[in-house]
């Protein structure tokens, strides 16, 4: 075959492959979700663009895969081969238990629903399909650590872009999963409820918005200051990438709300959450770049 098609293959060889540094296995935890961010990113703005042109909304179709299942699968994978690449097997590890951790956190949120709403789906609350609800992502991760050779080694240069990004998304995770757990088990227990109706009706909260929108910002922080020593150009390429999903999934809504602006500021505030949250942090992310950078310069003469 190599012979019938010298030109594919001449082709195939001459890409480039991807570099990433050798690091600690903690480092590499982070390069992971560094990696997963950016593979998500740019599948999910594809998809917004792709999707409807292979899912016709205005056909029926006889296999449905959620959007949402195609970009988590894409950053799973190149989490898994950048942790394996990047700092073994233990990174792998360390990248499967944040996951766990992640799934272990919609357990309130489940067991809220399934026990409070009478009208939940009652096979939503089967424990094997809480369990198996991730077998993609699983899979996905799977086939990133199985492709993991084809990353290229490098030296001399740590994986800095990929810190950064993986800052940001363990520490935007984090909030917003303890966002969830306080809703959940604190908020919600103590918060009166309307029974009559088939859903109950429970008094709105920003708790898990505003931890979110608060890791958002934090995370965008620790994503500044790792960049210091780096051009604008990695802090834009984040920035970029981390509104850009936001904006593509908000903008659709905020057009078929035409009386957006008569609800009341609460309401706004959660509304457009998709607009002022990723923009805060996009400051941040700038600011805290070029403080650091500003006292790495000063230093540097020292």
């Amino acid at each position: 075959m190599h012979a019938e098609f010298p030109g594919a293959f001449a082709a195939i060889a001459s890409v480039r492959r991807i570099g990433v540094t050798r690091e600690s296995p903690g480092w590499a935890f982070v390069s992971a979700i560094g990696a997963s961010f950016f593979a998500s990113a740019v599948i999910q703005l594809l998809a917004f663009i792709v999707y409807p042109l292979l899912f016709p909304p205005t056909h029926e179709q006889v296999i449905y895969v959620s959007p949402r299942v195609i970009w988590e699968g894409a950053g799973a994978m190149g989490a898994g081969a950048v942790a394996v690449r990047a700092g073994g097997f233990s990174a792998a590890l360390l990248y499967v238990a944040f996951q766990i951790a992640l799934l272990a956190a919609q357990i309130p949120a489940r067991t809220f629903a399934c026990a409070r709403v009478a009208a939940f789906n009652a096979g939503a609350c089967d424990w094997s399909v809480f369990l198996g609800q991730r077998w993609t992502l699983w899979f996905a991760l799977a086939l990133g650590i199985a492709a993991s050779r084809w990353l290229a080694p490098r030296e001399r240069e740590e994986n800095t872009v990929l810190r950064a990004a993986g800052a940001y998304g363990l520490v935007f995770a984090a909030f917003a999963s303890v966002g969830s757990m306080l809703l959940f088990l604190a908020v919600l227990p103590n918060t009166p409820i309307n029974s009559s109706g088939p859903f109950p009706i429970v008094t709105p909260t920003e708790v898990p918005l505003y931890a979110t929108a608060l890791g958002e910002i934090i995370g965008a922080v620790l994503a500044g200051v790792l960049l210091a020593r780096r051009s604008l150009a990695p802090a834009l390429l984040i920035a970029l990438l981390l509104i850009g999903p936001s904006f593509a999934n908000g903008v659709p809504l905020w057009r078929a709300q035409s009386n957006a602006m008569a609800f009341p500021l609460p309401m706004w505030v959660g509304m457009f959450a998709w607009l002022w949250s990723p923009l805060i942090a996009v400051l941040a992310l700038f600011i805290a770049w070029a403080l650091a950078r500003k006292r790495n310069l000063l230093l540097a003469p020292m």
